[in-house]
């Protein structure tokens, strides 16, 4: 699923972008929308902007409760980082492209402001010269079709904010298909066709991805949580650095392995550990049998 979603995520970028560089500018729009159509409603991508929206609001009130600051300067830092935002350029692009544009596409009766901004980007370009459009409108405005006027008016100003738009899709697209790569499969060198996919979830827990009605329900800010992710990260771990990333006796962590197999086996009605002993003394993820994957 992510290699294909990747791939039309590219497809769609490209050709958005060579219209820019073409200045087909309501054609990038056009491609603009088509894109913002394959991640609206992707449960895949969607995760991705809602951990970047709480992360955002997080920097937003550590930024207003800096009392060293003013005003002024909070505002700037704001600004900075939501644009560099995923979450606030996708917000920008789904509010004042998308969603307008589906509006007046889908419904028979869209809002006003929809409307008009839909009949302004959807216009197909290169009909008719610059002075056929002017000649048109000033007629249309002069018969008192001051909705002519309007439309006209929400293009020039579409033009203007095509660059910041652009701006927007650059960190939206590459954060996206970063953020896809970081949360595809452990080790996808290896031959995973016959292991069993399981996916770390911090919102659901830990389950099996062809079989998610069971699952094991352990908490994002767990300590439990916290080791297992860390063994997934590496080839191997030994009890020492466990201690120290969970903060925790080497009595509990050892104790606490065992548990966690033992969960993990009848929580989701499996017959292998998900976390091995090995020679050396420390333990490791046990991916002969599993093909794990961290879901943020």
């Amino acid at each position: 699923m992510e290699n294909t979603l990747i791939n039309q995520l590219n497809l769609k970028y490209t050709d958005f972008k060579n219209a820019l560089k073409e200045k087909r500018l309501f054609t990038a729009y056009k491609y603009m929308y088509e894109y913002f159509d394959v991640i609206h409603v992707q449960e895949y991508t969607q995760t991705i902007i809602d951990h970047d929206r709480k992360e955002i609001e997080a920097k937003r009130i550590k930024v207003q409760s800096d009392r060293e600051l003013n005003e002024n300067d909070r505002k700037k830092i704001i600004t900075r980082i939501e644009d560099y935002s995923p979450s606030c350029c996708y917000d920008r692009i789904s509010n004042k492209v998308y969603l307008p544009v589906k509006a007046y596409k889908e419904s028979l009766t869209p809002p006003y402001e929809e409307f008009l901004i839909g009949r302004a980007l959807i216009v197909e370009e290169g009909d008719k010269r610059v002075i056929e459009v002017i000649t048109e409108l000033l007629y249309e405005t002069a018969t008192g079709n001051i909705e002519a006027f309007k439309i006209f008016w929400k293009q020039v100003k579409y033009r203007f904010n095509i660059e910041k738009f652009s701006s927007n899709m650059d960190t939206l697209h590459s954060t996206l298909v970063r953020k896809t790569f970081e949360l595809s499969p452990i080790m996808p060198n290896e031959n995973t066709s016959d292991k069993i996919n399981i996916i770390i979830d911090d919102r659901k827990g830990i389950y099996q991805s062809s079989n998610p009605e069971l699952f094991y329900g352990i908490k994002k800010i767990s300590k439990r949580m916290k080791l297992i992710k860390h063994l997934v990260s590496k080839d191997n771990c030994s009890l020492s650095e466990l201690n120290r990333i969970t903060k925790q006796d080497k009595v509990v962590t050892m104790k606490s392995i065992p548990e966690i197999n033992d969960l993990f086996r009848a929580k989701l009605n499996l017959n292998d550990d998900l976390i091995l002993s090995i020679d050396t003394g420390g333990y490791s993820i046990n991916k002969d049998v599993y093909a794990v994957t961290i879901k943020q």
